[in-house]
């Protein structure tokens, strides 16, 4: 009922269960992988590859966070923390004089 509200997509219970199932099958996969990549032990043989730091969208980005309690099956309540980031373009505005300032390119994260 509330993903139809948010979404005003028809969806069974079992659909988005098993879409969520899914989904959060591949989430967790991926973040394993990391966490694994972080604690793995380098091999002396190998040649170290340094990775290249992301930039950012823009000058000036906007960083967002919250948290939420959500209350898991045979778990009970847990706080779950999000972080939204996005870009901040900011053009003049010729009428006002002032910037009109939009957020793009947004990034979300949860755990």
């Amino acid at each position: 009922m509330v993903f139809c509200d948010f979404t005003h997509l028809a969806l069974s219970k079992s659909t988005l269960q098993a879409l969520t199932q899914a989904c959060g099958t591949q989430v967790a996969a991926t973040l394993a992988t990391e966490a694994q990549a972080m604690v793995q032990v380098p091999d002396p043989d190998m040649p170290v590859v340094w990775r290249t730091p992301p930039q950012p969208a823009s000058p000036v980005m906007h960083v967002s966070s919250d948290g939420a309690l959500i209350n898991l099956r045979h778990e009970g309540w847990k706080e779950v923390k999000t972080v939204a980031v996005s870009a901040v373009e900011a053009t003049p505005n010729p009428t006002t004089g002032n910037l009109d300032v939009q957020l793009t390119q947004h990034s979300y994260r949860a755990g």
